[in-house]
């Protein structure tokens, strides 16, 4: 059986929000229901980043269900930090005010 079949489209609730079924977020997979890991991290991604997922507070709680309403079941996600750098200058060696070699005269 291949691991991915036609596109089908799949709902889910963040349980966390109190989302129902009945309102609960559409999207599309070429997943089914056999590889249900795969299919949750399809609706986790979409959210992240259509839904506004980024400015959630993790971990959640979704419920995943087929378009007529049937529980694939909740699943807990929680969700890697991303990095974030923040640069400052330990001292400054390079003054483009002040160039090296200029004559003034």
């Amino acid at each position: 059986m291949n691991s991915k079949a036609a596109i089908k489209t799949y709902r889910y609730a963040i349980l966390d929000k109190g989302m129902t079924f009945k309102d609960a977020y559409y999207f599309n997979s070429n997943w089914d229901e056999d590889h249900i890991e795969n299919l949750v991290l399809e609706a986790v991604k979409y959210y992240y980043h259509t839904s506004g997922g980024w400015r959630e507070r993790w971990p959640l709680s979704f419920e995943v269900f087929k378009s007529d309403g049937l529980s694939l079941g909740v699943f807990n996600v929680k969700k890697e930090p991303e990095p974030r750098f923040y640069i400052y200058p330990k001292n400054k060696s390079i003054d483009s005010t002040n160039q090296a070699g200029s004559s003034h005269g």
